[in-house]
This record gives C-alpha cells, sequence and structure tokens, in this order.
C-alpha cells in the first residue's frame, strides 16, 4: 500500500510494489519513492475536507522536523532520524541526554543541536561523521546564519572526480569543497570548455559568469503552511527545506520528505 511504502522509504528503505507469475518468486513492476508518495498524499487530502485546516497550520507549529533545542528539539517519532539529525533516534536504551552531551562536544555548532551543522571552516572530516542519518548539512557563519548546504551529492561528486585522494581529508575544509565542487558542475565545465574552444581558434575568451550569490538549499520559514511546506518538498530533487528566520536567515530548523511522510502516515 502506499502507506507501508511510504513509511518504508521514510525508514530508509525503498518502497515497491512487485508480483511474480510463481509462487515465492516476485516479480518487480514498479518503484517507488518519498517524492511519488507525498505526490500521491497531497491530491489525496485535497479531497479531504477536514485534512484543510491541517494544511493550513504553520510548520512551527506542528511536530515534524528537527528544530534548534529552543525551538523544540527533535518534534517527529523517536524512531524516525528526521532531516537535520536526532542524535538519539533509533538507539535503543541510549540516555538522550549522553547523546545529547557527546553531539555537542563532537558539533562544529553546538548552539543549533540537535541541528547537524557546520561551518565552510569545518574541515571535510568533521563533516563526513556527522553526516550518517542526514543528506545534507547546513552550513553557516559565526552567528549561525545560512550561508549554503554540504550533501550528499556534493560529497559524490567529489568522489567520482578523485578529489579526496588529492587532499587531506582533516585539513580540506568545507568551502573548500564546495568551491571544487561547484567547478565540476555542468554549467562550470561547458564554460572551461567554451574558454579554451576561443582560445584554440584565436577568439575572444568568453567571461565566466559567477554562479548567483546565495545558498542552495531550498529553504521556508516556521509561518510557512503546511501546503507550502509539501508542496514544496514535492517538486523534483527537494528532500528537505531549510527552516529559517525570514528577518536574520539564521538556522531554525530542518524539515524533510521523511518527516513529512512520518507525520502524514503515522505507524
Amino acid at each position: 500500500s502506499s502507506k507501508e511504502a511510504g513509511l518504508g522509504d521514510a525508514r530508509g528503505g525503498a518502497g515497491t510494489m512487485g508480483a511474480g507469475p510463481y509462487a515465492g518468486v516476485p516479480q518487480l513492476l514498479h518503484l517507488t519513492n518519498l517524492a511519488e508518495v507525498l505526490a500521491c498524499l497531497v491530491r489525496h487530502f485535497r479531497g479531504v475536507p477536514s485534512a484543510l485546516p491541517l494544511f493550513s497550520q504553520p510548520i512551527g507549529a506542528l511536530p515534524i522536523g528537527t528544530w534548534t533545542a529552543s525551538l523544540g528539539g527533535f518534534r517527529g517519532s523517536q524512531r524516525q532520524p528526521g532531516g537535520g539529525g536526532n542524535p538519539a533516534a533509533g538507539v535503543d536504551g541510549r540516555d538522550p541526554s549522553s547523546a545529547m552531551a557527546a553531539a555537542a562536544a563532537a558539533s562544529p555548532v553546538p548552539a543549533l543541536l540537535p541541528i547537524k551543522a557546520i561551518t565552510p571552516n569545518s574541515t571535510v572530516a568533521e563533516a563526513f561523521r556527522l553526516m550518517p542519518g542526514c543528506g545534507a548539512l547546513p552550513v553557516v557563519d559565526e552567528t549561525g546564519r545560512l550561508v549554503d548546504v554540504y550533501a550528499r551529492s556534493d560529497v559524490i561528486l567529489l568522489a567520482a572526480n578523485n578529489t579526496y585522494r588529492r587532499v587531506s581529508l582533516s585539513e580540506f575544509t568545507v568551502g573548500q569543497a564546495l568551491a571544487a565542487a561547484a567547478a565540476h558542475t555542468p554549467e562550470a565545465q561547458a564554460a572551461a570548455q567554451a574558454q579554451a574552444a576561443a582560445a584554440a581558434a584565436g577568439l575572444p575568451v568568453p567571461p565566466v559568469i559567477p554562479a548567483a550569490a546565495g545558498p542552495r538549499a531550498h529553504t521556508c520559514t516556521r509561518a510557512d503552511t503546511l501546503r507550502a511546506v509539501v508542496e514544496a518538498l514535492s517538486l523534483p530533487g527537494v528532500r528537505r527545506l531549510v527552516i529559517v528566520d525570514a528577518q536574520t536567515q539564521r538556522v531554525e530548523g530542518v524539515v524533510s520528505l521523511s518527516d513529512v511522510v512520518s507525520f502524514l502516515l503515522p505507524s
């Protein structure tokens, strides 16, 4: 069912639907993911009048996501890893206070806990230690303002280009990693090829147009409604939203696809 697939994906698995012509031999018919499940939920709840008030609630008033300690900390199920990464989630028999103390000692930005976050000066080794359980880390300045996001896709891109083999992970900073990743994007490579072709032909070398300023993270504010958050998370490639203060852009929380699906499909 959609509920089983959604809960399976939210816990880290891949939801599948299959049937086979022979007993005990399933045949794969379709693969689903959280984005498809969420889109299905959106279509369903549009026809449920009683759900309209819920979807009009601000995300900051709902038990969804991971927030700074002053805003409630981890609000989801205690078994749900969550978008920001609850250090005590899913650990049977572990004292949450001791988990938080250990997380504070290891976090480059302890003021944002239980949100896992890093700074541009954090090393890639520190980022790797924080990444299990969350697919992206907000990158913040000394005031907690969002400046970028270091995502699993950046890790994969740099690994594919052997960047990590040429540097010391304990010295290579997140800021340097993000700059290197930007240089390997299709847009940057196309610009470099155009420059090389122009130089080889003796033509004027076209200037490199810098990427638009601002973080690559998808964001929302705590005043945004659940409907707005769900619609944003239904867009292709969007798996989490970083919740920021509307005025200061300081990070206040993280809400992920799995957070929303687990909230809408309680076990």
